[in-house]
Parts: structure tokens; C-alpha cells; sequence
């Protein structure tokens, strides 16, 4: 008994001499030589217009990413409203941004939407079945 106390004692001052000795700053060090980042600068293409009088260049700019997609995942069906209601509330609260769907008079969704690219469907809609449970699905 006497020997595990002791073991314990000399684990524990071994691990505050670790914490106390690689304490990490975050400052860098007032030594350090900082290398100029406009050694090499960027170049904007460019379109040059020639006309007859005159001569005008036109910057090109790069094209608009369009790989996004909005979409919905649907975590669940309910058959009142009450339920679809008392079910968003319920998750609204803890800060999920959800749409209650309404299908028809007696059929509702709740869904969560997104804009990422379409293949992040399968990932999102694998971590909401983890994190919700059910059969979520995807909804375009």
C-alpha cells in the first residue's frame, strides 16, 4: 500500500514538472527574422480592348464558384402539426436552424436545410442519423 501511494506521488510531480516546463507561449519570439510576403506578387489577368483611338486594359475576374446546392434533410415525419411543432421548439432551443414541411393536411416534416456542395449529402445526412437517430433523407 505504502508503495503504490509513493508511485502515485512521484507520477503526479513527474506530470506538474511536465505542464510547468513545456508551457507554450503564444508570442512569438522578439528574435525572429519576418520574411516579406511581396517578394513574389500576385498577377491579375487582364483583357486589353484595342480600338481605334485608344488602347484600355479590363480585369478578369475569376468565375463565381457554383457548386453549391440548397437542399434539405428531413429528420422526421409527424401526422399533426402539434407534433411537428412541439418537436421543433423542442429542437430549436438547443440551436438548430429547422423548417417544419407542410405535405398535406394531415402529413409534416421537420428539416434542416443546407448550402454545401452535393457531395457533402451523403456526410451530412450520415451525422444527422447519428446525432438524431431515424431514417433521415435527403430532400432537393
Amino acid at each position: 500500500m505504502i508503495g503504490v501511494t509513493i508511485m502515485v506521488l512521484i507520477l503526479a510531480a513527474l506530470g506538474i514538472y511536465y505542464v510547468a516546463t513545456n508551457k507554450k507561449t503564444s508570442e512569438p519570439e522578439p528574435n525572429t527574422p519576418v520574411e516579406s510576403a511581396t517578394t513574389n506578387p500576385v498577377q491579375q489577368d487582364t483583357i486589353v480592348q484595342q480600338t481605334a483611338d485608344t488602347t484600355t486594359k479590363v480585369a478578369v475576374l475569376p468565375p463565381v464558384k457554383t457548386d453549391s446546392f440548397n437542399f434539405k434533410i428531413v429528420l422526421k415525419r409527424y401526422t399533426t402539426e402539434d407534433a411537428a411543432q412541439k418537436a421543433f421548439k423542442r429542437l430549436t432551443t438547443y440551436g438548430h436552424k429547422l423548417q417544419v414541411l407542410k405535405l398535406d393536411s394531415a402529413k409534416y416534416e421537420l428539416a434542416i436545410p443546407f448550402k454545401t456542395p452535393l457531395s457533402d449529402t451523403s456526410r451530412a445526412k450520415d451525422s444527422l442519423k447519428r446525432f438524431f437517430g431515424g431514417a433521415p433523407y435527403i430532400k432537393l
